[in-house]
């Protein structure tokens, strides 16, 4: 039982790394488009989207990619070694272990 509740902690590590990675993603159009309309009429539409882009770029950059290798060095709940590679094989679309064959989301 004790097992099974610790698997759950671990998946819920790499779905939070991937709703987050999906944030930044989906986040740009509708971040950049408010910044505009907020600050267009201060700063002109030109130098308002300019300054918007940028600061999304940077902070997904930086956020975005601390997500990215999170979710990338998932440790397998069953094995300890990387979920999605092994040695320098790398899949990052893999429903399994590559290296005991644990199903990704499993409880056991």
């Amino acid at each position: 039982m004790e097992q099974a509740r610790s698997y759950k902690e671990q998946w819920e590590t790499l779905r939070r790394a991937n709703r987050y990675q999906i944030f930044f993603f989906m986040g740009f159009l509708p971040f950049v488009f408010l910044f505009v309309c907020l600050f267009a009429p201060h700063l002109g539409a030109q130098k308002a989207s300019f300054i918007s882009g940028c600061g999304y770029i940077v902070c997904g950059l930086v956020f975005g990619n601390r997500a990215a290798i999170r979710a990338k060095q998932f440790a397998c709940p069953r094995c300890g070694k990387r979920f999605f590679g092994t040695g320098n094989r790398h899949n990052d679309f893999t429903r399994k272990c590559m290296n005991c064959g644990l199903k990704k989301y499993a409880h056991e």
